[in-house]
């Protein structure tokens, strides 16, 4: 072989070198790095966190053909609710049992359902005027004004139930049409609201937290309109006038001479609006709720720890919906629903611990 064949064999054998060098660094600057893309990888899901969670289709109200809502936003500037939508700026954190010795008939001022996760609030005994007065816009014959006074203490849901407290004790209905863990549940029977209550009166009495001589139970008519009043005797707890920037339901008909404001057609998370003056959420709108009385039109006469009739064919459901105008979410408004039947108007509850209704026989 001349010098000159050498010569280009070799330069060849040189460029065969660089090319397989250059390929592998190639190959090495463009490996991924795993130890950073590992934290970024999605499962497929969406944050529970969003406010649009569960977005559905309604029959009954006048939704676009798409699978979500355009919602407006809300007048008000509020940050995605935390967990079991308590907005912690505004709040302080409900304060938990510190051990397993059981409670004395006195009640705390906050409480806690461990597991469960539902707060309460103390609502102290007082006096107030239960009903409506006849020059209040809108009023209906069964609201008779009359004085109403509460002798014992209570402590009384800071939220509605929402979906996830209420799968606690198993997997139980949900007839929602909106699916969320903080959303409201509704769709449910004022038997099967009642029985939670009864589920969890056995699950704190076996954690040796129970109040002595109190019971988890539906707030009677009463206790539930007093404390959604938190004091105020006008139509709402936000004055005579309120608009849906301060609760969820039909924004274009506000109550009194507020101005008009959006019109969600659907439930929000539960503390998503602001409390009242006693740190009560939503007991304006979003879902109607339960309470324990028979409905029977309102009397005039003074009452003192009221219960209701003992039977009769309807229960009073109380506070609005997202669905209905404002006035229909005054503080006295009332609804007669039949115990039985899941209505898709989207019926709630919120609990109470006080005394059985035996206490108030004695």
């Amino acid at each position: 072989m001349s010098e000159k064949e050498k010569s280009r064999s070799r330069v060849k054998g040189l460029l065969a070198v660089l090319l397989i060098v250059t390929a592998a660094f190639a190959f090495y600057l463009g490996k991924p790095d795993q130890s950073s893309d590992s934290d970024n990888i999605s499962d497929g899901h969406s944050s529970l966190d969003e406010v649009g969670e569960g977005v559905a289709k309604v029959s009954f109200v006048n939704t676009e053909k798409s699978d979500a809502l355009d919602l407006p936003e809300p007048s008000i500037s509020v940050p995605k609710p935390p967990s079991e939508g308590v907005n912690r700026k505004t709040e302080k954190p409900a304060q938990e049992p510190s051990s397993k010795v059981p409670l004395s008939g006195k009640l705390p001022s906050t409480f806690k359902i461990p597991g469960v996760g539902i707060d309460l609030q103390l609502i102290r005994p007082g006096k107030f005027q239960m009903g409506s007065p006849e020059d209040q816009p809108h009023r209906r014959k069964w609201e008779q004004q009359h004085t109403v006074t509460l002798t014992q203490p209570y402590l009384i849901g800071k939220f509605e139930v929402t979906q996830q407290q209420w799968q606690f004790f198993g997997e139980k209905k949900n007839r929602n049409y909106f699916k969320g863990p903080r959303y409201p549940m509704a769709g449910v029977t004022w038997f099967e609201a009642t029985q939670f209550c009864r589920d969890l009166t056995s699950h704190v009495s076996k954690a040796d937290l129970l109040p002595e001589g109190h019971v988890f139970r539906l707030p009677t008519e009463a206790e539930w309109e007093y404390a959604c009043r938190a004091g105020t005797s006008e139509a709402t707890a936000f004055g005579d006038s309120m608009g849906s920037h301060q609760a969820n339901f039909d924004g274009g008909n506000p109550c009194g001479k507020a101005r008009k404001g959006p019109f969600l057609k659907r439930p929000q998370p539960v503390g998503f609006y602001k409390p009242n003056a006693w740190g009560l959420y939503d007991m304006h709108g979003n879902v109607w709720e339960w309470c324990h009385d028979i409905f029977f039109p309102l009397q005039s006469a003074t009452q003192t720890d009221p219960w209701g009739l003992r039977s009769g064919r309807y229960r009073v459901a109380k506070g609005g919906g997202y669905l209905y105008h404002g006035w229909e979410c005054r503080s006295t408004s009332r609804c007669a629903m039949m115990p039985s039947v899941s209505y898709n108007i989207g019926i709630g509850f919120r609990v109470a611990l006080g005394r059985p209704q035996s206490f108030y026989k004695k």
